[in-house]
């Protein structure tokens, strides 16, 4: 079933509802229904028993780990905490649990966790942006040379601790920059799929940078269920509460990973307690030749779906499921208008002047005439939005940052728009 029409925002058309139980009912990683015969079965992480803590992670430094009663996963509330983020590499811990966790080079992927210094069920997690490239309006040979951090992996071995999390603004763990969430459980995705953490390929694609995977998606899996099975994220648990943010690519990744979230968190999502906050994500249908991307010469939406098939990638489920191209959902106008009809909480920054995606991938000025155009499409597609942070002042993401949190918008700051959201306050819509 197939509704290419845009429904305002906090109706659901029977073409929507009809689809959002068979996306998000049954987790992608369903846990075996074995559970309870004391014997770890496929799918199970745990049946029964006791593991020390600091087997389970750097994260810990003593204490004892109890299986929780759905076999998901270890209960680490009594553990001792490090205090230190953790250096996380699913495929090199568990290849065979993660074999598809990988970066462009084929190296393993990692995050970085830090555990909340008591326990807390409270979440926000963060995935890295960094651009992409699609050897049409971005080369890989180049991103390989300019930017070669964003296609391998981490520095840092498999349960490193570090000092800090690669992450200002809604990631510091200063109370006064970020009241919120400064001892929450805080977790940093690294980028380095170069796919908008879209990808869906389990074999190398050719590019001009040579073989390379582009994993997104596993990636995104991979560390849900990582933290799932090993950190404490209990969906079971009544005040489990996730932010799930990111910027610039990492805000697309938010998007495009919604529903992968939601099937594994399927009753923090159907409780309203999987939250989504894109900063910077946010692309309009830009239909104009004189102004490409990257030079490409090249419409916006044929840029998109050649990458789209560049990466063999996917963008969000409940949108792709309700359209006949599912090109169109890389369009504000289409996937926020389904994921709020779902059920998911959504708050949207975005720039009408973005510094990014106007100024440096179109090649399209401020000054320039069609700018103002530019604008004026921007702000009647952000409209619907019921959350909203926008204004005209050039900037590119906000929230990775101490002073881009503590921007000042039409009437708000963007760390107060980001409080009352995370509280369940009434819908702030703040555009100048």
């Amino acid at each position: 079933m197939t509704c290419d029409h845009q429904p305002r925002q906090g109706t659901i058309p029977a073409c929507i509802a009809a689809v959002i139980v068979v996306l998000v009912a049954a987790p992608a990683s369903s846990w075996a229904s074995l559970c309870g015969n004391a014997v770890v079965d496929p799918n199970e992480v745990c049946d029964g028993g006791t593991a020390s803590c600091s087997s389970l992670g750097e994260s810990y430094t003593g204490g004892t780990a109890s299986c929780r009663a759905d076999c998901s996963g270890w209960n680490v509330s009594t553990c001792t905490r490090a205090g230190s983020p953790e250096i996380v590499k699913p495929n090199f811990r568990y290849d065979t649990k993660y074999p598809d966790a990988l970066c462009n080079n084929g190296t393993p992927y990692g995050f970085y966790v830090r555990m909340a210094s008591s326990p807390s069920a409270k979440w926000m997690i963060y995935l890295e942006g960094g651009g992409y490239c699609d050897d049409v309006s971005k080369m890989c040979d180049d991103r390989l040379a300019n930017r070669p951090e964003l296609t391998k992996e981490l520095s840092g071995g498999d349960r490193t601790l570090v000092a800090s999390l690669p992450l200002g603004g809604i990631g510091s763990s200063d109370s006064s920059v970020n009241p919120d969430f400064y001892n929450v459980n805080q977790v940093y995705m690294q980028y380095c799929s170069s796919d908008m953490w879209s990808g869906t390929s389990a074999s190398t694609q050719t590019t001009t940078a040579g073989s390379w995977y582009f994993a997104g998606h596993a990636n995104f899996d991979a560390t849900i269920d990582m933290l799932i099975a090993y950190y404490g994220l209990d969906d079971k648990n009544p005040n489990t509460k996730v932010l799930l943010t990111g910027g610039s690519a990492g805000a697309f990744g938010v998007h495009f990973n919604a529903s992968r979230a939601a099937g594994r968190l399927p009753t923090a999502f159907g409780a309203g307690r999987l939250l989504l906050f894109v900063d910077t994500g946010w692309y309009i249908n830009w239909a104009d030749l004189s102004y490409t991307l990257g030079g490409s010469g090249l419409l916006d939406y044929d840029v998109w779906a050649a990458a789209r098939d560049f990466w063999t990638g996917t963008w969000d489920a409940v949108c792709e499921s309700m359209v006949t191209d599912p090109v169109k959902c890389i369009y504000g106008s289409y996937w926020s208008t389904y994921l709020a009809n779902a059920g998911y909480p959504l708050l949207v920054e975005q720039s009408r002047q973005d510094s990014k995606f106007m100024i440096g991938d179109h090649g399209l000025l401020p000054s320039d005439a069609d700018a103002a155009a530019w604008r004026t499409m921007e702000q009647n597609t952000l409209n619907n939005v019921r959350w909203l942070f926008s204004g005209v002042a050039p900037h590119h993401t906000l929230a990775d940052s101490d002073t881009g949190f503590a921007t000042v918008g039409g009437s708000w700051v963007l760390r107060d728009v980001v409080h009352f959201f995370w509280i369940g306050g009434p819908p702030i819509h703040d555009m100048y």
